[in-house]
């Protein structure tokens, strides 16, 4: 590195330390020079002309989601990537590769422009990142930032036929979501990723009082779908079972007004942008989609917790592998081992 190198290479990161400074942001987190948790590296980079850097009254114009993911990450990755313009005065979020769920214009990559004075493109700071992880930028949405953020910034984005109602679903209709997919078959199966017993599906039933109940997957893997089929037809429930196209699978899941969600983001992300939802009930709280972005909405939450806390400590203390004991007590989980929580 020549000697005008080495002096930008400092310039830059000096500056950059002063962007952490002003916003609370750990840098030695953002470099990656530290993990924050299970040896988790979750790197940022902010560059630009040095004197834009230097100079600018808004230090980023641009944020930039290097990993975007499936829908539901992307929809945790767009909040908190909108959450930080607003902090920064950035003006264009740009996410590589949007979901099919979102408006086809997007496949260019821009997500959000924001208001403000344009900036030509070699005159930009841009900061790239995944924005999931975002402990190292003392990142914290309060409760009534999600239905903001979810109202302003990513229901305009989807697409339009996505909040049509699906009109099979009646007003009292239970829907339930079953994860599936790669966490029950991959080759590399998600620690993170322990779904949730039948017993909590059938708890979710009986305090749902519908007499239809709609089930939702992407394949049938997770061995719970033909349990709780089988179990809540021969408690006399009509079941229904809906397994298509993402968008029409999303579509129905919109169109409830009670929802059981399996762990993930899939379920709390589409919980979020629901505006039909009245009652969800939640089995685990993932860690990237809190229910107290629930609080300040409509939508009342069950609880239907672990209440011995063996199944918990088997399947969803980061541990999830599929193994056959897991998938064991995943079918007979006892109903009165759960307890209920407004």
């Amino acid at each position: 590195m020549g000697i005008k190198e080495t002096l930008r290479e400092a310039l830059r990161s000096r500056f950059e330390q002063a962007y952490a400074t002003r916003y609370g942001w750990d840098m030695e987190v953002v470099h990656s020079r530290k993990v924050i948790r299970n040896n988790l590296q979750v790197p940022y980079n902010i560059d630009g002309p040095l004197a834009a850097m230097a100079t600018f009254r808004r230090p980023v114009h641009r944020l930039v989601l290097n990993r975007s993911g499936r829908f539901g990450n992307q929809v945790v990755q767009l909040k908190n990537t909108a959450f930080v313009a607003e902090l920064t005065g950035a003006n264009v979020i740009q996410m590589r590769a949007p979901n099919r769920l979102f408006r086809p214009q997007l496949n260019d990559g821009y997500v959000v422009r924001r208001t403000g004075r344009p900036v030509a493109g070699g005159d930009e700071v841009i900061m790239r990142g995944s924005f999931y992880y975002v402990q190292s930028l003392n990142i914290k949405l309060k409760p009534d930032d999600h239905p903001r953020l979810i109202n302003n910034v990513i229901r305009p984005l989807l697409l339009q036929n996505l909040m049509v109602p699906d009109d099979r679903v009646g007003p009292d209709d239970l829907v339930m979501h079953f994860r599936a997919g790669d966490i029950m078959t991959g080759v590399t199966v998600h620690g993170e990723y322990g779904q949730p017993p039948v017993s909590f599906y059938l708890k979710a039933a009986e305090l749902s009082g519908a007499g239809r109940v709609w089930l939702v997957y992407e394949d049938d893997a997770n061995p719970a779908i033909a349990a709780v089929q089988s179990a809540l037809e021969n408690n006399g429930k009509t079941v229904f079972r809906q397994s298509s196209s993402l968008e029409d699978d999303c579509r129905l899941i919109l169109s409830a007004r009670q929802f059981a969600c399996s762990v993930g983001t899939f379920g709390g992300a589409l919980a979020e942008i629901s505006t039909r939802l009245r009652r969800l009930f939640s089995f685990h709280e993932f860690e990237f989609c809190s229910l107290s972005a629930l609080d300040t909405t409509p939508v009342e939450v069950t609880r239907i917790e672990d209440g011995d806390g063996v199944y918990k400590k088997a399947c969803l203390d980061g541990n999830w592998s599929a193994a056959p004991r897991q998938l064991e007590l995943l079918l007979s989980y006892p109903l009165e081992r759960l307890v209920v929580k407004p």
